[in-house]
């Protein structure tokens, strides 16, 4: 029988777990994931496509005036993938902590790299970490949203992010956003 009050004890610390996770997550990856989520919802809450370009462009404004001229310093994410690309580079998409499903990541082929220059080169002090990196590992990392999408009709460009999704339901729901790393460190679980 004292297990059960034990038990209700613990369930109560996971709630204030979650909260102390959310208050040590950086203000401004906070409000971040906020904006993306006020988006998600404002789009779902449309009626019709007008409605929907309205909740992009309100998104659109407020990403950009949160992300300023772009780089942000010690995000916290977790790895979705790491690993070699073509000759001597390696490819980064992480997951940002504090949201549900916004994905940072490198140009995934080193031909397509030449405009962004996103992929991770060996020789650097960030391709050591990410060659140690696996899935799910917990990570800090510093680095530049890229701007101004293609103009060859590859990716959404908007929200003064180059989206990588292939259409706008996806980048609304599921944002995928070109990065530029400059810092990855590998944090305790």
């Amino acid at each position: 029988m004292r297990l059960l009050p034990a038990l209700f004890a613990l369930a109560g610390c996971a709630g204030a777990v979650g909260a102390l996770a959310a208050e040590i997550l950086p203000p401004a990856q906070a409000a971040f994931a906020t904006a993306v989520e006020a988006g998600r919802k404002d789009w779902d809450a449309a009626h019709n496509d007008w409605q929907r370009d309205d909740a992009r462009e309100r998104r659109k404004t407020a990403l950009c005036k949160l992300i300023g001229d772009g780089h942000v310093e010690g995000w916290l994410a977790r790895v979705i993938e790491a690993r070699p690309e073509g000759n001597r580079a390696a490819y980064l998409a992480v997951h940002l902590d504090g949201s549900e499903d916004i994905e940072l990541e490198t140009i995934n082929l080193e031909e397509t790299d030449a405009r962004y220059h996103t992929l991770i080169r060996e020789g650097t002090p960030i391709f050591s970490v990410v060659r140690t990196l696996g899935k799910d590992d917990p990570v800090t990392i510093s680095g530049d949203f890229i701007a101004h999408g293609p103009k060859d009709g590859w990716g959404a460009d908007s929200d003064c992010l180059t989206s990588t999704n292939w259409n706008w339901t996806t980048a609304m729901h599921h944002p995928t956003v070109l990065f530029r790393f400059t810092a990855v460190a590998k944090r305790a679980p």
